[in-house]
């Protein structure tokens, strides 16, 4: 008909492809999700593994035995950050008002608090900032 005209439209990939364009797009949304997906499962893992250490931890008699125990679990649930998790995915830790990544738990800093029953410890997570941002907002980087 007369005043109609053919418009193209596409979603991921660039302006003007034809065929697959579309399908272009929801393969990106879908390897997103997925990456989404593969983030939150392996922050969950991280959660896992630390409270599996404290529990497994709370069996070590004597308590004088935990503090080496502790950073050997500390030691490889770090390695885990690396080796364990698919390609682009890692694990997230909320940081205020934003994300950071977890690159590393120093064994060295773990600290086991005392308690007879259990095994609470503190650790220290080395941490880069999602958006890339090295400095530090929260006014203790020194500077005043």
């Amino acid at each position: 008909p007369a005043g109609l005209s053919r418009v193209r439209t596409t979603t991921g990939g660039k302006g003007g492809e034809e065929g697959g364009a579309i399908d272009g797009g929801d393969d990106a949304e879908e390897e997103i999700s997925m990456q989404r997906r593969d983030t939150f499962a392996a922050t969950m893992e991280l959660a896992e593994d630390l409270c599996g250490l404290s529990a497994k931890l709370a069996t070590v008699f004597p308590q004088e035995g935990r503090q080496g125990a502790l950073r050997q679990g500390i030691s490889r649930v770090s390695e885990g950050l690396v080796t364990r998790h698919k390609p682009g995915c890692g694990v997230m830790f909320p940081m205020g008002d934003r994300m950071a990544r977890v690159v590393r738990i120093p064994a060295e800093e773990a600290v086991l608090l005392n308690s007879r029953e259990k095994a609470p410890y503190l650790l220290c997570l080395e941490v880069i900032s999602a958006d890339g941002s090295t400095g530090s907002d929260d006014g203790l980087d020194g500077d005043g």
